[in-house]
């Protein structure tokens, strides 16, 4: 599996759950970039990796290293497919650059917000949703 990477801001922390030895939280993030058209998604850690979670809160803004995962339904769901997003690491953005990365001059970073607030906005998303 390659891992890919997503950033959103959390407007969900649930509990942990575990069922026997095995642990699991989700989480859910909205990944837009144009409010107008949210895009949440539930992302999930496991076991040992539940504790990255831990002091989220609604509004922190957040970058995942994630894997996708997927196993065919049983019984009753027999012929569907379930496909789950899987957390492998976090980080912390702040300033709009995740706190890993975050090793670049006060001028630079400022330089570099500069340079997208002045990119115009293009609604060119068809969708009516």
């Amino acid at each position: 599996m390659k891992p890919f990477f997503i950033q959103g801001e959390v407007k969900k922390v649930n509990p942990v759950q575990e069922f026997g030895d095995f642990k699991v939280q989700r989480i859910i993030i909205d990944i837009t970039d144009n409010p107008k058209y949210p895009c949440p998604i539930e992302v999930q850690a496991k076991n040992k990796k539940v504790e990255m979670f831990s002091g989220l809160t609604v509004g922190q803004e957040i970058q995942l290293d994630c894997v996708l995962e997927g196993k065919w339904g049983k019984d009753k769901y027999e012929g569907k497919v379930f496909v789950n997003v899987t957390a492998l690491e976090m980080a912390y953005v702040q300033t709009g650059v995740p706190e890993s990365i975050s090793n670049v001059s006060d001028d630079e970073a400022q330089a570099a917000q500069e340079a997208v607030a002045n990119i115009p906005e293009v609604d060119d998303d068809p969708s009516p949703f």
